[in-house]
């Protein structure tokens, strides 16, 4: 809204029951004046607290005296606004208004609202008793008790006549009522002292404002999305009833042109906590409230407040609405449905005669619960519990990390069994949408809870076996506990400690953690035969571990940080982590990918493949059951003639001299060295050595080449059979440059450390690589003489290169004892 009103005509919305009583058939809980301390003028969004109390009487006809008792344990409802989607700036002003609110109201122009009167254009909210009598502060046509229901267990009447022949008993109506106090009377005395009824019941005026639709011009019948009201109970409660009082209202003005202008909205409320299509139901009501699924609405297309046709005003919807079910919390989505009219949502003063500032506009509406009395109940929550039992010190399955842990049905597999000392089955109920379950009229002794996907037929009088305790497929048990603080009963088996139930007792918290099982991926990965005594990291050339958990990494990806089970050994080849022996069983905890290697034997090397199983351990300490194959493989032609252990070209000068071992060999015939420059297109042998013919110990062989100045040379080994076919060992690099470096490597060979000294000066960046190429470790350095540790790499020979920061390289090889 912009800018100050002029003349117009106000209709406003909601309503509030009347104080008449009638017959109930059960004691209920309801909320009545001793039920929240929320008894002041002007709007809010904070959190109200409202306690149910007993109404133990349920009187037959209308009376002052108090009627309600208090419950040893009481049953503790948190109302709250989340979500919110939408607000306004007041005119002339700073001030920002929520789309919903607790106790907003609207106002009128200053020249004619005299309540809440406003100096320098400034636009103005009202505001009504936050918790109060049901609808007291709503100025029309007042919902009748033939319109409400107080007990889930009665029977529903459905809608009834808008009469405004007083508060009947028609339709069926005559055994529960909600009650109320009309006039000024029955609300505040302006000294915030209440003064009506003693056995009215109270409700939350809540106020959904048309200003954030005007003030983007919003489509005049359109639907939007507020935010949402939260019902939260501090126990599992059953089939509460949700009355609403009120829904809809109206604006008319009349415009410069002489005209007069109306537009007319409803709030609507949409279950939206996991509930079924079917879980609504209407128990009783006026004409204008309807269910479309679990959508509380208005059907009148004028709903410009009141309940009675009698009076002017009568397009408002009031009713009860039973939630059938077990519930912690029910959520309600919050809209503002359009509907007729000559104009959208609010107007401005430019438009309007005779005002100084703007209206505040919107619906006004109320909200209550209630509920049957319980006797004797046990209920609890199922929680997804991430952590399990990890969380130290007591192993919270209410919490993880110290945050409250969201609950489940599994999509309303879940039972819960309640079984006597025999450990038979007495009761069964389905775990509800939002992870609750209750039994209500349990009889005094001590039970147990069971948690299962198997329901059972057994009664008290005639009790059943207990079925199995089993869990939907990929999912587990994380621990069990009686109680609202951390803790759990010592054995994660879906079966909860005892609970003893004594007369009037409300056993809560009975509660379960479960959590969804990790998944681990599996790998098949191709390389290049591998040497003797190889080491590959698995990071880089090979693929890292990883997997996925719906709790703690739901997208696949690294396991590093995380704990890692090695489940089997490869049976050919050897695997370490962290230089030591990896054992079958072993987990390893916060897993770092370039700790965790493949050493190659002679085995492994013949047969051309190697493969373990790991499996990825979750936040609760639970390892996904059925583990990954982690697989390698490299080409395979049967037996190999010659196992080659080693291979290396070092530089003596200008003399390149060639070393290298075999550990094994069958039918070998000779060596032929080659070596491939620039200058040529492919390789060309330079020399032969004869092979042992048969060995099964090292053998030690040895070639010398003289090489040019500034000409990098390729050196590789052509490894023949006496049947003329062959294989060939990797590449070995070398040169000869015609200046001397001024950079020493010592020692080389090495059991531990490497020296490098005479480095330029700047920056210089030094490499180290195995013989396959892969990156052992990298360093910057700008010193003119640093060290490399090798201690934990495995014996071989490695790469070194040093690059400095005018782009001139030297590559020098390193053996490591």
């Amino acid at each position: 809204m912009k800018k100050a009103i002029l003349k117009f005509t106000l209709l406003l919305l909601a309503f509030v029951a009347t104080n008449s009583l009638f017959a109930q058939v059960r004691p209920t809980l309801e909320w009545v004046k001793e039920s929240s301390p929320n008894f002041v003028s002007g709007y809010s969004t904070s959190n109200i607290s409202v306690s149910f109390l007993n109404d133990f009487l349920n009187p037959t006809v209308p009376t002052n005296a108090p009627t309600y008792t208090y419950d040893a344990n009481p049953l503790v409802a948190v109302v709250s606004i989340v979500n919110q989607q939408r607000s306004t700036t007041l005119t002339n002003s700073s001030t920002v208004v929520p789309g919903i609110t607790f106790g907003g109201r609207n106002t009128s122009d200053q020249a004619n609202d005299t309540e809440f009167p406003s100096s320098n254009g400034v636009q103005t909210i009202g505001y009504a008793d936050v918790f109060n009598v049901f609808a007291a502060d709503i100025p029309a046509s007042k919902p009748l008790n033939n319109m409400y229901i107080t007990s889930p267990t009665a029977a529903a009447v459905g809608q009834t006549s808008n009469s405004s022949g007083g508060s009947s008993t028609t339709g069926g109506f005559d055994t529960q009522n909600i009650t109320g106090a009309q006039g000024p009377a029955a609300v505040n005395n302006g000294s915030g002292v209440f003064v009506g009824d003693e056995d009215a019941n109270f409700g939350l005026a809540i106020y959904t404002a048309a200003e954030p639709l005007a003030d983007i011009s919003a489509a005049s019948n359109g639907r939007f999305y507020y935010g949402d009201v939260v019902i939260k109970f501090n126990r599992p409660v059953k089939d509460p009833v949700v009355h609403i009082g009120g829904l809809g209202g109206s604006y008319s003005y009349i415009g410069l042109d002489a005209n007069t202008y109306n537009t007319y909205f409803t709030t609507e409320l949409e279950l939206s906590n996991g509930a079924t299509a079917s879980s609504s139901s209407l128990l009783a009501g006026n004409l204008n409230i309807a269910l479309q699924g679990n959508n509380i609405v208005n059907t009148n297309a004028t709903p410009n407040a009141g309940s009675v046709l009698g009076d002017v005003t009568y397009g408002a919807a009031s009713g009860s609405v039973k939630v059938s079910g077990t519930y912690t919390k029910l959520v309600y989505k919050i809209f503002l449905k359009g509907t007729t009219g000559n104009f959208g949502w609010s107007q401005t003063q430019a438009n309007i005669t005779s005002a100084t500032r703007d209206p505040f506009n919107g619906d006004l509406w109320y909200l209550s619960v209630s509920l049957d009395k319980p006797t004797q109940q046990v209920s609890g929550n199922v929680f997804i519990d991430r952590d399990g039992l990890k969380d130290l010190p007591l192993g919270d399955i209410n919490k993880s990390a110290g945050v409250d842990n969201p609950t489940t049905n599994i999509g309303g597999s879940l039972f819960a069994n309640l079984l006597n000392t025999s450990g038979q089955v007495v009761a069964s109920t389905p775990i509800g949408p939002d992870g609750s379950y209750l039994f209500d009229n349990v009889p005094v002794g001590t039970y147990s809870v069971q948690l299962t996907t198997n329901a059972s037929a057994g009664t008290y009088a005639s009790p059943t076996t207990a079925p199995t305790t089993v869990l939907p497929t990929g999912w587990a048990n994380t621990g069990e506990f009686v109680g609202n603080v951390a803790g759990n009963d010592g054995t994660v088996n879906g079966k909860s400690s005892s609970v003893v139930v004594g007369i009037s007792d409300i056993k809560v918290e009975v509660n379960f953690g479960i959590e969804r099982l990790p998944d681990s991926d599996p790998y098949t990965s191709y390389i290049a035969t591998p040497l003797l005594n190889t080491v590959i990291t698995l990071n880089g050339v090979l693929p890292v571990l990883t997997g996925s958990d719906p709790e703690d990494q739901p997208a696949s990806g690294s396991l590093a940080t995380k704990s890692v089970q090695i489940t089997t050994l490869p049976t050919n080849s050897q695997l370490l982590y962290a230089g030591s022996p990896v054992y079958a069983g072993q987990i390893i905890t916060s897993y770092d990918p370039a700790l965790l290697q493949i050493r190659f034997n002679v085995a492994a090397v013949a047969i051309g493949e190697t493969q373990f199983t790991y499996a990825y351990v979750d936040a609760a300490g639970i390892a996904d059951p059925t583990p990954a194959v982690y697989i390698v493989k490299w080409p395979y032609q049967g037996p190999l003639p010659i196992i080659l252990e080693e291979f290396a070209a070092i530089k003596n000068n200008c003399t390149a001299n060639l070393v290298w071992k075999t550990s094994s060999e069958i039918n070998s015939d000779k060596f032929e060295v080659e070596v491939l420059t620039k200058a040529n297109t492919d390789f060309a042998t330079i020399g032969s050595v004869i092979a042992s013919g048969a060995s099964s110990s090292s053998k030690n062989y040895q070639f010398s080449y003289a090489m040019q100045a500034d000409v990098v040379y390729y050196f590789r080994l052509k490894m023949i059979k006496k049947d003329g076919t062959f294989t060939y060992s990797k590449i070995a690099p070398l040169s000869c440059e015609n200046r001397k470096s001024e950079i020493s490597v010592y020692p080389n060979p090495t059991p531990n450390t490497i020296t490098i000294e005479g480095l330029a000066k700047g920056k210089n960046i030094v490499t180290l690589y195995t013989n396959q190429g892969r990156l052992v470790t990298s360093l910057t350095t700008s010193k003119v003489k640093d060290v490399i540790d090798m201690t934990t790499l495995a014996s071989g020979t490695y790469m070194l290169k040093i690059t400095n920061e005018n782009g001139t390289s030297e590559v020098r090889t390193i053996v490591k004892q």
